[in-house]
């Protein structure tokens, strides 16, 4: 099983708006109860700076890391396997949606349902309430 979410970075993001970021994503790590680790699964300590964010699931809860840079425009993805720490990468992408509009285009394999519980984790730190959000891939 594959499950996987998709992201397009159209040009760089704002380096003070990737701080303010970075800064939210550690309130998300913190607020959830998922055990998580960063690009290393064996070592328990997601890597959040104002320069790289990456999280995977910790040991045989992890899959691929989730890694976003600030200066690397492009198209990436993520695949979870729908594992603990997937509601953590949906929250982060949410957050990043809301703060990088113009910049960010997401996409996943999932559905509604499959996105609901990082939604609600993403609502703790940003202003995300629209459960209707749409989180088709449109490149």
């Amino acid at each position: 099983m594959g499950f996987t979410h998709y992201w397009a970075i159209i040009g760089e993001l704002d380096r003070e708006k990737f701080k303010s970021y970075s800064e939210k994503v550690k309130q998300i790590v913190e607020n959830t109860n998922v055990v998580l680790s960063g690009e290393d699964p064996w070592e328990m300590e997601p890597l959040v700076t104002e320069k790289i964010i990456t999280i995977n699931g910790f040991a045989y809860n992890s899959c691929e890391p989730f890694t976003i840079k600030p200066n690397h425009a492009g198209m990436f993805s993520c695949k979870t396997r729908k594992k603990h720490y997937d509601k953590v990468v949906v929250a982060c992408l949410f957050l990043l949606r809301e703060m990088f509009p113009e910049r960010i285009v997401l996409g996943t394999d999932g559905n509604h349902n499959d996105l609901t519980a990082g939604l609600d984790l993403a609502a703790t730190v940003g202003s995300i309430t629209e459960k209707e959000f749409n989180y088709n891939l449109i490149i």
